[in-house]
């Protein structure tokens, strides 16, 4: 495989699938995690995905909440332990609950602000050792939410518009042939089935329509001001995927429950997809006694069985110390391979 392959093909094209700007690269990913890349969004064919109806999210949504108190207005600034052994969550809003149980689903950096340190030796080094895409690159966690058409090829506009769902436009780096090429990513949801649904396919001679979302334009070329309806930041939401983050994911099971705190996320599974940050809420409310919702599928409840043993929840209870061995061994591999590099 050519160099040029490798930073204009699979580079972008699976730095996309990870959500991570793809100046960054993917020499730190995992190799194995390449060929699980690769049947997920195979570079040399295509594979059946279905995808989100009209409505149906939002039944998901309502279903999921309709036993519960959802307050969207309602920031915790800080969590405390009382005497009685209960966990009191403090609000914004002047008031405080007392709970026997609670599950943070929030980046790393709020879970250790919220516990403002009221926490172990341990806890404190995991919960501050997670490092997110924001912080080593901005650019692609800054989206563009617009209906500017001219961002993609003049003579293959309507095309994309009608066809592709995502656009990887890659170009040659000023900075010199040596650099990575630079990419800019865009979100065409127009051709989405959801979308699809409710506008139609384009009628003969009409141009389909523009509903993009875009990343890390490039040099020289603007968006016009006009046709934009929405700026977004995804700061915090996705972790770097490299050894670091999985390192502390596979010691998360030696704090996961202790003081009745338990953890969930994108950043305490082996990965960063919806999928595993949904699934890792499903096996913390399954460890503070929730029933486990789909025991008929039996492929998903092999995930979900192998998520809350990957999680050290596997056990209705604080996690058994004789899985210290387990969670350590990444740690003494990587102390390993230090210290022989340090010779």
């Amino acid at each position: 495989m050519s160099q040029d392959f490798w930073k204009e093909i699979i580079e972008p094209i699976h730095a996309l699938n990870m959500s991570i700007p793809q100046e960054n690269g993917i020499d730190d990913i995992p190799a194995v995690a390449l060929d699980a890349l690769d049947t997920t969004a195979p570079i040399t064919g295509t594979r059946t995905a279905f995808s989100w109806g009209v409505g149906n999210s939002q039944s998901v949504f309502q279903q999921l909440t309709q036993t519960l108190q959802v307050r969207t207005w309602t920031r915790v600034l800080k969590v405390d332990f009382a005497p009685s052994g209960q966990i009191c969550v403090h609000d914004d809003q002047g008031d405080s609950d007392k709970y026997d149980r609670i599950v943070f689903a929030c980046p790393a950096s709020a879970c250790n602000s919220m516990l403002r340190g009221q926490t172990n030796w341990l806890e404190r080094a995991l919960l501050a050792g997670v490092r997110y895409e924001d912080e080593m690159n901005r650019t692609f966690m800054q989206a563009v939410v617009h209906e500017d058409p001219s961002v993609f090829p003049t003579e293959q506009r309507n095309t994309i518009l009608r066809d592709a769902c995502f656009v990887l436009d890659v170009k040659p780096n000023p900075a010199g042939p040596k650099e990575r090429p630079l990419c800019e990513t865009s979100h065409n949801m127009g051709p989405w089935p959801p979308a699809r649904d409710v506008l139609g396919l384009p009628k003969a001679g009409e141009d389909p329509p523009a509903m993009i979302v875009t990343h890390c334009l490039h040099p020289g070329k603007t968006i016009d001001e006009d046709k934009v309806r929405m700026r977004h930041d995804y700061a915090r939401s996705h972790p770097k995927f490299e050894f670091w983050n999985m390192l502390v994911a596979q010691l998360m099971p030696l704090v996961q429950g202790n003081r009745g705190v338990y953890y969930a996320s994108n950043w305490v599974t082996l990965g960063n997809g919806h999928d595993l940050s949904c699934l890792s809420g499903m096996a913390c409310a399954n460890a503070i006694g929730a029933p486990y919702l789909f025991p008929s599928n039996e492929l998903a409840k092999l995930d979900f069985d192998r998520m809350s043993a990957s999680l050290g929840l596997d056990e209705n209870k604080s996690t058994p110390w004789k899985r210290l061995a387990v969670c350590l061994s990444p740690a003494a591999w990587l102390l390993s391979n230090y210290s022989m590099g340090l010779q």
